[in-house]
């Protein structure tokens, strides 16, 4: 399946909340159809549908969890960077890949979100597997050498190496 990333809403539009509503609860149905075609839906909503997307990363059931994200890869929606980051550390194994390929998706827009992470929750494995994913994906052009300090500490034998420190620097040059 391949997912496409949509363009963003245009201004002034709206998606009926009653509709809405009704995608949210079938994408959380036990019914694989019914998620399926919802799913499909709520991809073409795109952005618009974001808001009310980024709660149900924390739906008690990993396969919602999965189909938001699946969502999230598509949309590209930068606004969900950080929601994305903690889903990196989520227990379920696909929903982990799926953050990474929605961070990877929306790109040079995601590194606050993940630098910040990384210097919240540095001493945290499985953030860190995540984020260094992320970051050898989005690591090219301008952005690889402000980046390789974190990269090579990511890739090192040393899980205990703290990230804070470099982070803070790279988040420095991408603000400023």
């Amino acid at each position: 399946m391949t997912l496409q990333r949509r363009p963003p809403a245009k201004a002034g539009s709206r998606i009926a909340a009653p509709r809405l509503e009704l995608l949210l609860t079938e994408i959380r149905s036990r019914d694989e159809v019914v998620r399926r075609q919802a799913r499909a839906t709520l991809t073409t909503i795109g952005v618009r549908a974001v808001p009310q997307l980024l709660p149900l990363l924390q739906d008690p059931e990993p396969v919602v969890r999965a189909e938001i994200a699946t969502i999230l890869v598509a949309v590209a929606d930068p606004r969900s960077a950080m929601d994305l980051v903690t889903a990196l550390e989520d227990d379920s194994e696909d929903v982990r890949g799926l953050a990474r390929a929605a961070l990877i998706a929306i790109g040079r827009e995601a590194l606050v979100s993940v630098l910040e992470g990384l210097m919240k929750r540095h001493e945290s494995s499985i953030l860190r597997r995540g984020c260094r994913d992320v970051l050898h994906a989005v690591a090219h052009g301008g952005l690889e050498p402000m980046l390789r300090p974190i990269i090579t500490a990511l890739d090192g034998d040393d899980p205990e190496t703290d990230l804070r420190e470099p982070s803070w620097r790279a988040l420095q040059k991408l603000k400023g």
